[in-house]
């Protein structure tokens, strides 16, 4: 594994095993030896849906963001009908299967390769047309959202700003932690002239409101990020703020405020530390040649499966 911890990693360790192996234990290359090896590292670039859907409107939000704070009045409807040509042809990309022979052009973002063709699933005649209709939905939502708390106006007289920035570099959000470095993947934050810095995050799904140890999560990713600006720029952890803006709640969207003191940040710290330790075992185990696949578990709940690029090794794997 590469000295490299991000909750992403986190939340996949602890859901599949298994998954984890496959993307960040094997070195899997397009240009490996090993067939398997190439076959995975082809899984690896897939999307599904859901997650194709919220980096489509990502990439729209910050793209408008951008043109907000050079000055550039641009509409985020009509960044929208623009980028609705690219939509459709990411799709064809996909459904035309042409990821396994044009990997770079999945690498730069002009084509996709989506897990749903990959596995033949049977989807809806409609289904493009419901992808674009989400995506607008959450536009409309976020325009009236944003003119409410004037979002742009802070951006406009902010001393500094990150519109998602790259997560890596030295000038890449995070922080390290025992040498290894932390991963802090923000879609906005910047610097108000009042002193506050505050950070952005655009959820595309419904808040989560099962169980209570994974409405804890929401508290955990934002923590995370908040070490970042309070470890790595100096600020106060009273100065720091993250905002969770949750646009796929079915009236207006959710708006969460999340704040830390100095005891939640030693335990945030404490968390990650016990969760690096679990991912070096299992590292360090596969490089003595102490572990192979057989020896790690299915996902914990069956849904996990439903969007894994992976499931059709493990599937193999079951079959036996």
């Amino acid at each position: 594994m590469s000295l490299t911890w991000s909750i992403s990693q986190d939340q996949i360790f602890h859901s599949c095993e298994r998954r984890y192996f496959f993307q960040y234990i094997l070195h899997a290359r397009v240009n490996s030896r090993d067939p398997l090896l190439r076959e995975i590292a082809f899984l690896k670039k897939l999307k599904a849906i859901p997650a194709w859907k919220g980096t489509v409107f990502h990439s729209l939000v910050s793209e408008y963001f951008r043109n907000i704070v050079n000055n550039r009045n641009i509409d985020l409807a009509d960044l929208l009908e623009m980028c609705k040509r690219r939509i459709n042809k990411q799709w064809e990309f996909s459904k035309r299967n042409l990821g396994r022979t044009n990997i770079k052009l999945i690498n730069n973002g002009i084509g996709v390769a989506l897990i749903e063709h990959e596995h033949g699933e049977n989807l809806p005649e409609d289904i493009l047309e419901q992808v674009i209709g989400d995506i607008e939905g959450w536009v409309r939502k976020f325009k009236v959202w944003e003119n409410n708390v004037g979002l742009c106006k802070e951006l406009q007289k902010a001393s500094e700003t990150w519109i998602e920035p790259n997560i890596f570099g030295k000038e890449a959000p995070g922080l390290d932690i025992d040498g290894i470095r932390v991963i802090t993947k923000v879609d906005l934050a910047f610097h108000t002239n009042e002193g506050e810095f505050n950070i952005y995050d655009w959820k595309t799904g419904k808040r989560y409101t099962g169980q209570a140890s994974l409405l804890n999560q929401a508290d955990f990713q934002a923590g995370v990020y908040q070490l970042w600006p309070h470890t790595k720029l100096g600020k106060n952890l009273d100065s720091v703020k993250t905002h969770f803006v949750y646009l796929g709640e079915e009236n207006a969207p959710e708006h969460r405020t999340f704040t830390i003191d100095e005891n939640f940040r030693e335990h945030i710290i404490s968390l990650i530390r016990k969760s690096i330790l679990r991912m070096q075992h299992i590292q360090g185990l596969y490089n003595k040649a102490k572990l192979n696949l057989g020896d790690l578990d299915f996902a914990r709940y069956e849904k996990a499966c439903i969007y894994c690029p992976f499931k059709r090794i493990c599937q193999k794997e079951l079959e036996k």
